[in-house]
């Protein structure tokens, strides 16, 4: 039988059970965009999160600990145990480090939460972080607007993008929506506690240089300070954010030369005892557990187009009843049972073709739907206070799900055909020509 003889017969028998092929159809359909918009969100989350990574360039940053702090947090256990005493992240610990093969600069990291910024009657509740020229000179510390503080000035500042939004008013104790930064003069007000309260406060004037671009969550909601003042208000507030005494220091950031170097670094700088953590390292981790999320949806939507598969399996059984004459009238007329078999067959496959078509379509205008509201609401959010969903992409459909999916729906319908087929293709032709 010539090969278009089978597709005018298997086109004439689609027509003739318009409404039962419809609705397994209509199973496909569902199946198909199941995993097209679960898999497209997940892809889409992945997308947007490891954009951001690579946007800001901060996989060539190393951000190190002391081993001790690496322990408590479950970061390293590898080290525990090969050093006699604790290493400490101090000035003399910094030199060894820009001694490694590959580093390009290092920063220590002072974090201090008993100083504030003020400007007028407005008071930030956003964090103050230390920085010095090693830390600025990477791709990721872009200014939005205005121009980097330099580390000698004392009284130059930076903010993180979204630090407008962390004031309240002194007088009344109510937040402010946003307000202008850039240019504007404040202080900085260092604060000392002891067991009866605040025992001084001391006022440094400084003036906001510039504003940098989004970088995340935690960053864009910092204010930044040159290293040399960050030190001095150490002295005044009674330390930083988890350091054990003055002059130590709970983490650094190391900048390497290049991508192809971080891994080397990392390995170099746990081997010397510290705990050493790369955003390269954290890409990955996020890669994969992206991947493990991909998979999950990608089975949810699958064990829709399996029930499909169901639907496929009853409309060609029952197709076989009411077809029982006309089967044997093929195979006396020369049909063979291989000839029966691709009839059936590539019925089934024309319904998991349509059905992945139509569905795939189906799915990709769902996940851009789901993805509108998602903004929407994400927006209406961010109006309020920031979020850092703000601007994402939800769902993305790269080439490889539009395809596969289709060609997936076809092949599950192709399997679904088999048994039909080979009980078609088993049919004695005298028995068919005996049916009534």
């Amino acid at each position: 039988m010539k090969f278009s003889d089978l597709i005018r017969i298997v086109i004439k028998n689609l027509k003739r059970m318009k409404l039962r092929t419809a609705l397994t159809v209509i199973g496909v359909i569902v199946g198909t965009a199941a995993i097209v918009t679960l898999v497209g969100i997940g892809t889409g989350f992945q997308k947007s999160i490891t954009g951001q990574f690579e946007e800001m360039g901060m996989v060539k940053t190393i951000v190190v600990f002391p081993e001790s702090m690496g322990r408590a947090f479950a970061m390293s256990p590898t080290t525990e145990g090969k050093h006699e005493e604790e290493m400490v992240l101090d000035d003399k610990a910094i030199k060894k480090i820009k001694k490694i093969e590959g580093v390009e600069g290092v920063s220590p990291v002072l974090l201090l939460t008993n100083a504030k910024l003020q400007i007028g009657n407005y008071i930030s509740q956003a964090s103050l972080m230390s920085v010095n020229d090693d830390m600025m000179k990477q791709d990721w510390y872009d200014m939005e607007s205005g121009e980097m503080l330099k580390e000698k000035d004392l009284r130059a500042i930076n903010v993180g993008n979204k630090v407008d939004k962390t004031f309240y008013n002194v007088n009344t104790g109510k937040s402010v929506s946003e307000i202008e930064l850039l240019g504007e003069k404040g202080k900085l007000i260092a604060e000392k506690y002891s067991e009866g309260g605040v025992t001084s406060v001391t006022k440094f004037p400084v003036k906001i240089v510039g504003i940098l671009k989004e970088l995340g969550p935690d960053d864009d909601l910092r204010i930044y300070i040159p290293f040399e003042l960050a030190k001095r208000l150490e002295k005044m507030t009674g330390g930083a954010l988890f350091a054990k005494k003055e002059g130590e220091y709970t983490q650094l950031m190391v900048f390497a030369e290049s991508v192809e170097k971080v891994d080397m670094i990392t390995e170099k700088l746990n081997e010397m005892g510290f705990t050493a953590m790369s955003a390269k390292q954290m890409l990955g981790v996020i890669s994969t557990i992206f991947l493990i999320l991909r998979a999950v949806l990608g089975v949810l939507g699958a064990i829709a187009l399996f029930v499909a598969a169901i639907g496929i399996v009853n409309t060609l059984v029952m197709s076989i009843y009411e077809r029982f004459r006309e089967i044997g009238i093929m195979k006396a007329v020369g049909a063979s049972n291989k000839d029966i078999s691709k009839i059936f067959l590539y019925e089934a496959g024309s319904i998991g073709f349509i059905g992945g078509v139509l569905g795939v379509i189906t799915g990709f205008i769902l996940g851009k739907v789901l993805n509108a509201v998602a903004s929407y609401f994400i927006n209406i959010a961010s109006s309020e206070g920031y979020s850092p969903f703000a601007g994402m992409n939800l769902f993305e459909v790269p080439l490889w799900l539009f395809f596969g999916t289709i060609l997936f729906a076809v092949v599950i319908g192709i399997i679904a055909g088999v048994y039909p087929a080979r009980r078609a293709a088993r049919l004695d032709p005298i028995d068919a020509l005996r049916h009534e």
